[in-house]
């Protein structure tokens, strides 16, 4: 009678005792998470001391797979997109990242303000992508300038943008950009021809303060007619010059011959098409307005828009009429 009575004594004691006894593998429930050394919650979502956790692989011994709402970290698509470039005569594979990074480098200088960097990033990663397996060069002329002359800055605009483009009617535009506007912009139609809805001028302020904002070239008169070929020489040798609206040089009279603005630029080296032109002391003197062929996005027009508090989309849209902004994302 007395050991049934000892064994129903121990028996109630243990049934007693029962919660408040840990078992071996179960998590504790201290109202947190229990943070590993790598910083993953081994418990996450444990909250509360006052329910018991669901069976999952935590506290069954096994080994746990990252919870699922922990949120997955994004893939660069800069990172991931690869194109060949044409350095120094050697075709390179080079990361969309690498190669923006080179262009912003050799295109703008690291003083500018964040958010025309960030509109530089954009154009130039817009004009890869619109013919994304052509092979580039480094060759401001023909494609856009590349330097290697690298600066955290320039990472930070790319990294901000990544994947980002501009397009028009769902198409990449043809985002091309130059130095310094004469106050605005030039119709794509007025200096190459065809038509670009996006690319149509605009006003362009804050351009004057660069630093090649205007230009004076003097040509001596042996080589200005060399320059020139067949034509007859004269002492006055300048007829009607026809203006787009935004001041470029469409066509100018000389010798009664009538020469395309963008084909005198070309001769004679000058800043822009937007030129006045005189002979004085016997010399052919250009003066010139604005730097680059006046299409697109003026980086010193971006820049003092920058300063004014614009941001880098409002930028980018200002430039480029009806584009909008849309991010291209990694394949997986």
């Amino acid at each position: 009678m007395k050991q049934i009575l000892l064994v129903s004594l121990v028996l109630l004691l243990a049934v007693f005792l029962m919660p408040f006894i840990a078992m071996p593998d179960e998590p504790l429930l201290s109202g947190h998470a229990v943070v590993a050394e790598d910083g993953v919650p081994d418990v996450p979502g444990t909250t509360s001391s006052l329910e018991p956790p669901s069976p999952t692989p935590w506290n069954m011994g096994e080994t746990p797979a990252l919870p699922d709402k922990a949120p997955a970290s994004s893939v660069s698509f800069d990172e991931n997109t690869y194109v060949t470039v044409n350095i120094s005569g050697v075709e390179t594979e080079l990361t969309l990242k690498e190669y923006l990074r080179g262009i912003l480098a050799g295109e703008t200088p690291a003083s500018f303000p964040e958010e025309a960097l960030k509109a530089q990033a954009v154009a130039a990663r817009t004009f890869i992508m619109r013919k994304p397996d052509a092979v580039f060069c480094d060759d401001f002329a023909h494609c856009m300038a590349y330097s290697t002359n690298f600066d955290p800055r320039f990472d930070e605009a790319i990294a901000a943008t990544d994947g980002e483009i501009l397009v028009y009617d769902g198409e990449p535009i043809l985002a091309v950009f130059f130095s310094t506007s004469s106050g605005k912009t030039e119709n794509a139609t007025d200096v190459w021809g065809g038509e670009y809805p996006y690319l149509v001028a605009v006003d362009s302020s804050g351009d004057e303060g660069a630093p090649r904002y205007i230009g004076t070239v003097t040509v001596m008169q042996d080589d200005f007619w060399k320059a020139l070929g067949n034509l007859p020489r004269s002492d006055t040798p300048f007829g009607a010059i026809n203006r787009s609206p935004s001041g470029g040089v469409l066509t100018i009279e000389i010798s009664g011959t009538l020469i395309k603005g963008t084909e005198i630029r070309t001769l004679f080296g000058l800043n822009s098409t937007n030129f006045t032109v005189a002979m004085i002391n016997g010399d052919i003197v250009f003066e010139t307005k604005g730097f680059g062929h006046g299409v697109g996005m003026s980086q010193y027009g971006a820049r003092a828009m920058a300063l004014e508090g614009a941001d880098y989309e409002q930028i980018l849209t200002h430039y480029y009429t009806g584009a909008r902004p849309e991010r291209l994302e990694a394949a997986d």
